[in-house]
């Protein structure tokens, strides 16, 4: 997230909002690297021990969100995120994005042998992929929400694009598709791999995490390595 916001921030006139966000997500960063592992857990913590993390989550997510709509052109009248149902047009492209996103998880994650409803932060739950849930967090910036501000603002979306039903906005047919074209060029978009050097895919980087998943899983290797740009 902090480096979508810088990212995109070089062609802002009035970025001060922006390098504050980007600072308050660096210190949640700072933070989560001082927290310990939990040990023991009490077992009505519904959080398992890990509040104070996701704490740290929550307010970078916070940040982020509070200030996604600076990086795009024009009014989109997008004041945070909101989920269920998508108020405003951005809202509606985002959860579509991240719908598909980890739809393309679930099957990388089947193909690399593991369980798609046992996560970690996530937790288990009737239909939830929760390990893609966690896997996406790494790529939601870098693939969905690039692809977002990229098409708002060389005007491949517009507001006319989305119908407002109810309350709620979704994507006509024809932009739906365009969309859909631009997020698969992102997950087919070479990138050197972090971790191994070499250049590969988007689509390859995820599923490249998953099996570095199941060798931390199994004891494998040491510690897994999440996936960041710079």
């Amino acid at each position: 997230m902090r480096t979508t916001l810088l990212r995109y921030a070089r062609s802002r006139d009035d970025r001060a909002a922006i390098d504050e966000a980007a600072r308050t997500i660096r210190g949640c960063l700072r933070g989560m690297a001082r927290l310990a592992v939990p040990t023991e857990v009490d077992p009505a913590d519904r959080m398992h021990g890990f509040g104070p993390l996701l704490g740290l989550e929550g307010s970078a997510s916070a940040a982020y969100y509070g200030v996604f709509a600076s990086l795009l052109k024009g009014d989109w009248g997008f004041a945070g995120r909101v989920k269920r149902p998508p108020t405003d047009p951005i809202n509606a492209l985002l959860s579509f994005g991240y719908t598909v996103l980890t739809n393309q998880i679930v099957s990388l994650i089947h193909a690399v042998g593991l369980d798609p409803g046992l996560g970690v932060l996530h937790q288990p739950g009737f239909g939830k992929p929760a390990l893609a849930l966690d896997l996406i967090e790494a790529f939601r910036p870098i693939i969905v929400d690039s692809v977002i501000i990229t098409m708002v603002n060389t005007g491949q979306i517009t507001p006319q694009d989305l119908d407002e039903e109810v309350g709620a906005y979704r994507l006509k047919d024809d932009a739906r598709k365009a969309f859909l074209e631009k997020l698969e060029a992102r997950l087919s978009e070479r990138v050197q791999h972090p971790v191994f050097g070499y250049q590969t895919t988007y689509r390859r980087c995820i599923e490249l995490q998953a099996r570095l998943f199941a060798k931390y899983a199994l004891g494998e290797i040491p510690q897994f390595v999440p996936f960041t740009v710079r």
